[in-house]
């Protein structure tokens, strides 16, 4: 009786854990904005519409968000150039927000506090991305597939912004600079749903080691 609860109950965790990608909405900058570096290290994302959302991925594929314009504020500060070979790196602190509509009147909400800033050199410029955390802090609309979105997560989230420059990251934070973007922000499962999932796993492993168990001393 005992092992036969212990199975039920795993498989109910392992069930009730998210299992699938999680969504995530890929974006670009719209026509005439930019993220902008001013010269001393800073940059910004002053345009009033900064972005479009083109293209949803992962479950559950939340197209509400497809056409949907955002908009990033906030100054952020660079910190100090690491440079190992073609690669440049730098921390960045400084917090901001990012603010999506839904269309019909409601705004979905999160912070925006980049991590760090890379470049990497290729041909034809260099490759940029930055990391950058974020949590979901409010939706005041009722369109359902911004209600999952903030849900799903509960809301933790990652962005990866990438863009392409002809100056190296010690050059930009010296003379300053302008150029368009894309990115993806990317919903990150709840500690409690990663528990649960790891729960579940564990009740199986000891319900698999006891049978292995009695089939040898058997």
């Amino acid at each position: 009786m005992t092992r036969r609860l212990l199975l039920i109950a795993a498989l109910l965790a392992i069930t009730a854990a998210p299992l699938s990608a999680d969504p995530v909405l890929n974006f670009s900058s719209n026509t005439g904005a930019s993220i902008v570096f001013a010269s001393g290290g800073t940059f910004s994302f002053p345009t009033l519409s900064d972005f479009t959302i083109g293209t949803v991925s992962g479950s559950p594929l939340l197209n509400a968000f497809v056409g949907m314009t955002g908009d990033i504020t906030g100054v952020f500060t660079i910190g100090e150039v690491t440079t190992v070979g073609p690669m440049q790196s730098a921390p960045v602190t400084g917090s901001g927000t990012v603010v999506i509509g839904d269309g019909v009147g409601g705004l979905f909400t999160m912070s925006f506090v980049p991590v760090n800033l890379m470049g990497l050199g290729a041909i034809g410029g260099i490759n940029y991305t930055a990391a950058v955390n974020m949590a979901f802090v409010s939706y005041t609309g009722t369109v359902a597939d911004f209600q999952e979105f903030a849900h799903s997560a509960a809301f933790i989230g990652a962005t990866s912004i990438q863009f392409v420059q002809n100056e190296t990251l010690t050059s930009l934070m010296d003379h300053g600079g302008a150029t368009s973007f894309s990115g993806s922000i990317a919903g990150i499962p709840e500690p409690g749903s990663l528990l649960l999932l790891g729960g579940g796993l564990i009740g199986l492993a000891v319900i698999v080691r006891r049978s292995s168990t009695k089939q040898i001393q058997g």
